[in-house]
């Protein structure tokens, strides 16, 4: 005896009966269709970064708890200083947000600002600030305006306006956290064993700052963890052993550990590891490690990007023509950030065609 599957509730529903050329007066409620708006206001604080306004964030849409088609395969990002998704709904769905890394396919664990559509318009305004804050992410109303339903436009809309925080505690909620399990599965299948077990066992959680493998040859390699004050100032719970060095994706320290061997390098410092508030979105997505130092028996290295820019320590381990040659990658990188946020807009014009397309759909059918 099998099991009825659950009904959803119609669009619309009418009454008839068996008299034959009778009419059936009956109101015909017909769902609103509306827009709900998340608008990212990212790096509110003294002297930010140019990529911390202009943050790109990976992103995923579900609308009543299923991700929709578009994002079956990947996230999309949104990115520069005015930072906006759209999701067409009908009035009575529920829309949510998965963010960072969370966003993945394969993770998707922490539904964020959600919201319930009425026969109003939304607005959700996202606003990152630093501190240790741990207000919810649940969107809290603020007021209802009429406004018009496009720039210049005489036609008229009323939106309902929603405010939201974006915390250190809500960007580590929206950063996976790898298992030991996951961290085998996404290693390289070419990986040393030796390193492989090595990385498995951060995400275990380390009982000190250090990891340190040793190979069958008899060499050995020391990686030592120093915490960042960008997560230990911005969490309300944080530990770097626990919470940090599991966030970052296993392959970065494998490749890391594998360029090390092959270099000689037996010892190395990371500066920095997963980070919610500092930077671009490479360390919040756990795709990104800093190296303080690197050793080799009695020689060691310090490395310290800033000099390349001239802002840092005089190491005397950068040139003018590294300067030259990073200061010409940085526009090149500059180049294809603009060129990807053009490409991502298009991609969100052709998912909100696609969805409001399947709403109309859906509300004639």
């Amino acid at each position: 005896m099998g099991t009825d599957a659950p009904t959803q509730a119609p669009d619309l529903v009418v009454t008839t009966n068996q008299n034959r050329g009778s009419i059936v007066r009956d109101p015909v409620k017909v769902k609103a269709e509306v827009t709900v708006s998340y608008f990212f206001n990212t790096g509110l604080w003294a002297d930010p970064l140019p990529s911390e306004q202009t943050l790109s964030v990976p992103y995923a849409i579900a609308v009543n708890g299923k991700v929709l088609p578009q994002f079956a395969n990947g996230a999309l990002s949104v990115a520069g200083k005015d930072k906006r998704i759209d999701v067409p709904v009908l009035e009575g769905d529920t829309v949510s947000l998965y963010l960072n890394s969370d966003a993945h396919p394969n993770h998707r664990q922490h539904p964020l600002y959600t919201v319930t559509a009425g026969k109003n318009f939304i607005a959700v305004t996202i606003r990152e600030t630093r501190g240790k804050q741990s207000t919810p992410d649940t969107p809290v109303f603020k007021e209802t305006k009429t406004e018009p339903a496009k720039p210049g436009s005489k036609t008229t809309i009323k939106i309902d306006h929603y405010s939201a925080p974006l915390t250190g505690d809500i960007w580590m909620k929206a950063s996976h956290r790898y298992t030991v399990a996951e961290a085998k599965a996404l290693m390289s299948s070419d990986t040393p064993a030796e390193i492989a077990d090595a990385v498995a066992s951060i995400y275990a959680v380390l009982s000190k700052p250090e990891l340190v493998v040793e190979f069958k040859s008899g060499e050995r390699i020391s990686m030592q963890f120093k915490d960042s004050d960008n997560p230990k100032n911005n969490i309300t719970n944080y530990d770097l052993l626990r919470d940090g060095l599991t966030r970052v994706h296993p392959a970065g320290y494998a490749s890391l550990l594998i360029a090390a061997k092959a270099a000689g390098v037996s010892e190395l410092m990371m500066s920095s590891a997963w980070r919610p508030m500092y930077g671009s979105i490479a360390h919040r997505t756990g795709l990104a490690l800093d190296v303080g130092y690197l050793a080799e028996k009695d020689k060691r290295i310090v490395l310290d990007r800033q000099e390349l820019r001239g802002l840092g320590g005089k190491h005397g381990h950068v040139s003018a023509e590294e300067k030259r040659l990073f200061a010409e990658k940085g526009e090149a990188e500059h180049q294809v950030r603009i060129a990807k946020a053009e490409h991502e807009m298009a991609q969100k014009t052709v998912a909100y065609v696609e969805a409001k397309a399947s709403v109309q759909h859906a509300s004639t059918a």
